[in-house]
């Protein structure tokens, strides 16, 4: 009877741990939709574009909080408009007009309504109208036909403000320093901001500490190592010590002195590694300056070739 007692206080401390968890990784993701909104203005642009049948892009690196802003505008929007549908789906993998007019159709099902009769109109409505939005991590948009929205790079104070915010509210305190160095070690990337600050909360106490930061930090490169690694492994040495020409900072690669002491080989093979850089999404070009797209990945790259 006891050892029955015993595990039914186990399980019920797992699921309440289990449960905490899941609602501050949800605190964690609505507070960083409101700071991406409140530093881009963007809500009130694309409800805009909803009530004008405005196509949309929106174009940044991967993992900027693009789908999360557009969820976000949507819920609110159809809190205030009674009768708009908001149909999610992915394009990667569609390439006929034909899978697009099956998928969109299905979507519109899930999403309105399981009576056919309702569904038909619904879809001969939604056809004639549809509003477009089109997140894009590639900084090339796919398809010019729309408003083009720019999501750009956090203000650290906001990101400050998030993560300290979100600690306070289940009773944990972390310092502004701490949080800086967290800013600054993921460069002011959104996804990879919830992921640190995750990390350290799951490990840490009442107040957050300096070893908190550093498991934290170990953890987030940990936690990607094996798939940065094998893009790290399939490089060539070319393409290496053109990785450790961008790490160094270098801003004029195309330079015969960084050429030279890099032993890159020619203008044209630099070009040719950049532009496979930037297809595979390591490099992107931000206020006329190259810079990574992934900090992690610049984090363990740095600690493997400098």
């Amino acid at each position: 009877m006891l050892s029955s007692l015993a595990l039914f206080c186990k399980v019920l401390h797992y699921e309440c741990v289990v449960t905490k968890v899941a609602l501050l990784f949800k605190q964690f993701k609505e507070c960083m939709v409101t700071a991406i909104s409140t530093n881009c203005n963007e809500i009130a642009k694309l409800q805009s574009n909803f009530i004008s049948s405005q196509n949309t892009i929106i174009i940044s690196p991967r993992r900027y909080g693009k789908s999360s802003l557009v969820k976000e505008a949507a819920e609110r929007f159809i809190k205030k408009e009674k009768g708009i549908v908001f149909c999610f789906f992915d394009l990667m993998y569609i390439y006929s007009e034909e899978e697009l007019y099956s998928k969109f159709a299905t979507t519109i099902l899930k999403a309105s309504s399981n009576k056919v009769e309702e569904f038909l109109q619904l879809a001969k409505n939604a056809l004639k109208g549809a509003r477009v939005i089109i997140n894009t991590g590639t900084g090339e948009p796919a398809l010019e036909f729309g408003e083009l929205i720019y999501l750009n790079r956090i203000k650290p104070d906001r990101l400050r403000e998030y993560v300290q915010q979100t600690f306070r509210s289940t009773g944990k305190e972390i310092s502004e320093e701490i949080c800086n160095r967290i800013i600054d070690t993921v460069e002011n990337h959104p996804y990879y901001l919830q992921q640190f600050a995750r990390n350290i909360w799951l490990i840490s106490g009442k107040r957050v500490t300096d070893a908190d930061f550093f498991g934290a930090k170990q953890a987030i490169k940990s936690e990607n190592l094996n798939f940065y690694n094998k893009i790290l492994e399939d490089m060539t040495n070319y393409q290496v010590s053109f990785l450790k020409a961008l790490l160094n900072n270098e801003e004029h690669i195309y330079s015969t002195g960084v050429i030279h002491t890099y032993k890159l080989g020619s203008s044209a093979n630099i070009r040719r590694m950049y532009n496979s850089f930037t297809k595979k999404g390591i490099i992107v070009k931000e206020a006329g300056k190259t810079i990574f797209s992934d900090p992690i990945f610049k984090l363990i790259a740095g600690e493997r070739f400098l």
